[in-house]
């Protein structure tokens, strides 16, 4: 079986960032192919887009965002998984403010909300797998521990991704928070790696 892992996240968590530059890694390749693994065949797809690496170490991986981009439990047997939230203010600036979304507040609040529920479910019941928020992912211990977990060789370097300053009330981002709080305090309570 081929090396897979899947980064789990929600829009505008910082993820983007991580993949970038887990690709920049020889043996890494992560796609974002909203393809939706509900059978383990579905790799096929993700395999027949090739990689730059053309041997047995090549890690193939996916970028999943939305509940619906895996729903078979399969996976958790063999993948390895990557689980990346931030704060609820802030990615509900982000998306309130991407016009290629269109998302408005009511529509946010319910992605995030149903989106971390779900990445939560999915966290436990693949433990010792990867989990950080979106601060920690400027931590070189946290880019070891990822390099470790795929198995790497040359060390991770942290690729910051410029985003605009947007600012809204935070009275309108309160419910955010919370959820973010809950599920925060509800994931450092699984067998994850990295999630201190």
């Amino acid at each position: 079986m081929k090396n897979v892992v899947f980064i789990v996240s929600h829009l505008h968590s910082g993820s983007d960032a991580l993949i970038q530059t887990l690709n920049e890694n020889p043996r890494v390749q992560i796609q974002s192919t909203k393809l939706a693994y509900n059978h383990p065949d579905v790799l096929r797809n993700l395999f027949s887009l090739g990689h730059k690496l053309d041997n047995s170490s090549a890690v193939f991986g996916d970028h999943i965002l939305f509940n619906t981009d895996l729903s078979s439990s399969t996976f958790y047997d063999f993948a390895k998984f990557i689980y990346v939230i931030r704060d609820g203010r802030g990615t509900l600036e982000d998306i309130l403010f991407d016009k290629n979304l269109n998302y408005d507040q009511n529509q946010a609040e319910l992605y995030y909300s149903y989106r971390l529920r779900r990445m939560y479910e999915m966290a436990s019941k693949t433990p010792n797998s990867i989990f950080l928020n979106y601060k920690q992912m400027y931590q070189k211990r946290n880019l070891e521990l990822i390099g470790n977990y795929l198995n790497l060789k040359e060390p991770l370097k942290y690729k910051e991704l410029k985003r605009p300053n947007f600012e809204i009330p935070l009275s309108q981002t309160e419910g955010c928070q919370e959820i973010f709080e809950k599920y925060l305090y509800k994931f450092k309570k699984l067998e994850l790696k990295g999630s201190n």
